[in-house]
């Protein structure tokens, strides 16, 4: 998988931090369609994703987990010939404290908002 050609699918807020996550895995982005934040997908975008995909004979787009919900039900009612891959970022904390500290800090904003 890795220095494979891919597109890059986005619909958040800071698409620029998903195209590094993105090559930091090691794929190649040979374009990248980023959409408004939350952007409500059509049957267009998906369309318009086949055509490029075509074009520049790239048939692998990654997307975030969060666009992919959006994405999901409208790719599944068009044939394609894209396959869809789903990046999900994770955090774990590698020490109990690390995760006190961060509840704590959490609380603290919650009550402060």
């Amino acid at each position: 998988f890795c220095s494979q050609l891919c597109m890059i699918v986005a619909g958040i807020g800071s698409p620029r931090g998903f195209e590094r996550t993105v090559a930091d895995v090691g794929l190649i982005s040979c374009a990248s369609f980023i959409f408004p934040d939350h952007h409500d997908y059509s049957c267009a975008d998906i369309e318009k994703l086949e055509q490029h995909a075509q074009d520049k004979d790239c048939f692998i787009v990654v997307t975030t987990a969060k666009d992919w919900v959006k994405l999901q039900p409208r790719v599944q009612q068009m044939p394609s010939k894209i396959q869809w891959y789903v990046i999900r970022v994770t955090f774990d904390f590698l020490q109990t404290h690390d995760h006190q500290r961060f509840s704590t800090l959490l609380t603290n904003l919650l009550d402060h908002s």
